[in-house]
């Protein structure tokens, strides 16, 4: 997710690590935009490892979560979809 400029531009790091007692999902950086991770196994039904909402969801400032001064950054982890971490 990170842009060659570093004006406006999302800069994000989404890591996914999977072990036997568990699954991660970890995301740092700017606070935009949503996300979600899911994962599909083959006849098994849709897990949801990692949901988030952007810092600003409506407003003049829907968006400029991602200016690169003045917003928030964050530092999150889910374990099997219950954040654990920065929540």
């Amino acid at each position: 997710m990170n842009s060659l400029m570093s004006i406006f531009s999302v800069d994000a790091n989404v890591r996914i690590g999977v072990t036997e007692q568990a699954t991660l999902v970890r995301r740092s950086g700017d606070a935009y935009p949503d996300m979600e991770v899911y994962q599909y196994q083959q006849n098994q039904e849709v897990r949801t490892l990692a949901t988030d909402k952007m810092a600003h969801s409506s407003g003049a400032v829907n968006g400029l979560d991602a200016a690169p001064i003045g917003f928030p950054k964050i530092d999150k982890t889910w374990v099997y979809g219950k954040c654990i971490q920065g929540c």
